[in-house]
């Protein structure tokens, strides 16, 4: 299976991210500077952790930190994030899970592998898995299948583990009820904001502003640049020189005939009212009379959606229990009976499954069907058209790059192919590149470059890329006039704070001997407000989501109605007492505290394996190079 798996998957190093697949394997560079491939980064009992295999999982981590937080990344973030640090832990807690499965007796078959890789939605078409599918995502994720099929059967040995360390866990239904009364407990305080703005006349002179450059010289340093010469080979060049025989269309539609027989499915709506599928007689036949009462009314003429906005208990409730299309095998086989006897605009009775009782509506109902030859042919001339431009793009690409190795021949490459070549200005790691479709990659491969190093070929999404580093400075520290306004800009901020604490911490005082709140703030020309109720976890009302403002809050009660200090929030430093506290009464619903249950056995179980995850690190033998990832 996983052989046929592998048939014809390309090689393209091609640096996208699809978030359908969670993979180490992802990007080949790290840092400012190359490493040899076979440096170690760190040893766990005696067996080694390469380079490469490091400098995949940072940049894995690199990538998803920019899609979080886009061009706010900078050198100072990465820094503080420690990515190379948290890379190395990832490698390490790895191989000593992997080792822990092995010494327990863990293995995954291939079965097994083959069976979970099926199972993942990136590599489905038509409701099952598509070796198409299949050798398209590797392909772009410039991956081999051993590689990835390494990777994964690595992760699925890895919860093997987690499953056996955890399965034990269990939660009673009074620790349930005693943690949502914690986790739902509100509070209701009243409040004034000191806010910094209110104090304008902060006066800085230069020696002031100096001194302050000079205590937080870091914090103004400029970002390291580079300066990049390159070359593109767009595969749409390249598409006038594509030659496409019809017996070659044919024969492609000839053989792939899955890619154009799309399955029986059914697109549609449903209303659940869970029953446990253990549940007794009188919930199941309470689960129905209800499911019937909402059936009743759908015949009446009442709106399918509506209805399961308001009444539905499924996770699909807030779009109106709209499931989208599926084909069979993806539903419990009593739904999917249900569903694929359903015509377009019919409804069923209410249906029994494990998850309780639903109602279904069919939106519209495909018979399966293959699609003629002459309605893909079109398509299929796109695709091969498509294909053969980006392997004589890259044919072409990699040609110039073998005569360009060194360094000296890329502009003698450039003309003997007949691109342009381009140089762009000095850039940082997060600045937009004019022209560049990934402009986050072309940077990181810029300044892992060392000076005048031509880099391998790089498939950047509009063209494959080869890239010249001629120019990089490091990070430095410009002169105090070259950022003065910016000094004073901060320092003010920085004094009107010191000022709101200083003022907030005495009105807090005033507040503890006796002074009621109100006359507070009407002596200082501050407004008093209440926040309504709000419990652990949420945004306080009209001040935000403020962690330390709710914690303090909540220590609050009668007895003990103020707090230790004013708390600094976003908008000024709050001064508050408590006026009063809800704790919520447990209801009783199982299905409530079920799902309760649920939740705290899964904070328990990341307890008791985190606990575990420390005693492995602890046995281990562990040995890091952290002067190599400096």
């Amino acid at each position: 299976m996983l052989t046929q798996m592998r048939e014809n998957v390309g090689s393209w190093i091609i640096k996208i991210l699809l978030g359908a697949i969670v993979v180490v394997f992802v990007l080949w560079g790290v840092g400012p500077e190359q490493k040899n491939s076979n440096t170690t980064v760190a040893t766990v009992d005696g067996e080694p952790i390469g380079y490469m295999e490091f400098s995949r999982t940072y940049q894995n981590l690199m990538e998803n930190v920019r899609r979080q937080f886009g061009g706010n990344v900078d050198e100072d973030m990465i820094k503080a994030l420690n990515l190379k640090e948290q890379a190395v832990k990832e490698l390490v807690d790895r191989r000593i899970i992997r080792n822990a499965a092995a010494e327990m007796g863990f293995r995954v078959t291939d079965e097994e592998l083959s069976a979970a890789i099926r199972a993942i939605p990136a590599f489905q078409a038509n409701g099952g898995f598509n070796s198409q599918a299949y050798q398209q995502v590797l392909s772009r994720l410039g991956l081999t299948p051993e590689a990835f099929e390494a990777s994964h059967r690595e992760d699925l040995l890895i919860q093997k583990v987690s499953d056996f360390i955890t399965r034990t866990v269990n939660v009673s239904e009074d620790e349930a009820a005693a943690w949502h009364q914690w986790q739902n407990t509100t509070v209701d305080i009243e409040y004034l904001i000191v806010e910094p703005a209110r104090y304008t006349d902060i006066d800085l002179n230069e020696e002031e502003l100096r001194s302050h450059f000079r205590s937080n010289e870091a914090q103004y340093k400029t970002a390291p640049k580079a300066k990049v010469r390159y070359v593109v080979f767009r595969p749409a060049d390249y598409k006038s020189r594509v030659v496409l025989e019809d017996d070659e269309v044919k024969a492609y539609y000839d053989e792939n005939p899955k890619e154009f027989f799309s399955p029986e499915s059914v697109e549609a709506r449903h209303i659940l009212i869970k029953v446990d599928k253990d549940a007794d007689d009188a919930a199941v036949e309470a689960g129905r009379l209800r499911t019937s009462e909402i059936h009743t009314r759908l015949l009446k003429g009442e709106d399918f959606a509506e209805l399961a906005k308001q009444l539905s208990e499924g996770p699909s409730k807030d779009q109106g229990g709209y499931l989208g299309t599926f084909g069979r095998g993806r539903m419990v086989k009593p739904f999917e009976d249900a569903a694929f006897a359903l015509q377009t605009g019919e409804m069923s009775e209410p249906v029994r499954t494990d998850f309780g009782w639903h109602i279904i509506k069919v939106e519209n109902h495909h018979a399966a069907e293959t699609q003629s030859f002459e309605a893909s042919e079109d398509k299929i001339r796109g695709q091969l058209s498509d294909k053969k431009a980006r392997a004589l793009a890259l044919e072409d690409a990699e040609s110039a790059y073998d005569m360009s190795y060194g360094g000296d021949d890329l502009l003698a490459a450039a003309e003997r192919y007949g691109v342009t070549v381009q140089t762009t200005g000095l850039f940082a790691r997060n600045d937009t590149i004019p022209g560049v479709a990934n402009s986050g990659q072309f940077a990181e491969t810029g300044f892992r470059l060392d000076a005048m190093a031509v880099g391998e070929v790089q498939d950047l999404g509009d063209g494959f890329y080869i890239l010249q580093t001629l120019e990089k400075l490091p990070a430095q520290i410009p002169a105090f006039e070259e950022v003065q306004a910016r000094v004073k800009q901060d320092l003010t901020a920085a004094r009107q704070w010191d000022k709101a604490q200083t003022e907030a911490d005495g009105l807090l005082d005033a507040l503890r001997e006796g002074s009621p709140l109100a006359e507070i703030g009407a002596s200082n020309n501050m407004s008093v407000q209440t926040s309504g109720w709000f419990k652990r976890g949420d945004a306080v009302p009209e001040i935000g989501f403020e962690p330390d403002l709710t914690a303090a809050a909540m220590k609050l009660s009668v007895d003990n109605p103020f707090p230790d200090k004013a708390v600094r929030v976003q908008k000024g430093v709050v001064v508050f007492r408590f006026v009063d506290r809800h704790i919520p009464e447990i209801s009783g619903d199982d299905a409530e505290l079920d799902d309760i249950r649920k939740q705290l056995r899964q904070r328990k179980q990341r307890e008791i394996y985190g606990n575990w995850m420390a005693e492995a690190r602890n046995q281990a033998e562990v040995e890091i190079d952290h002067e190599l990832l400096k």
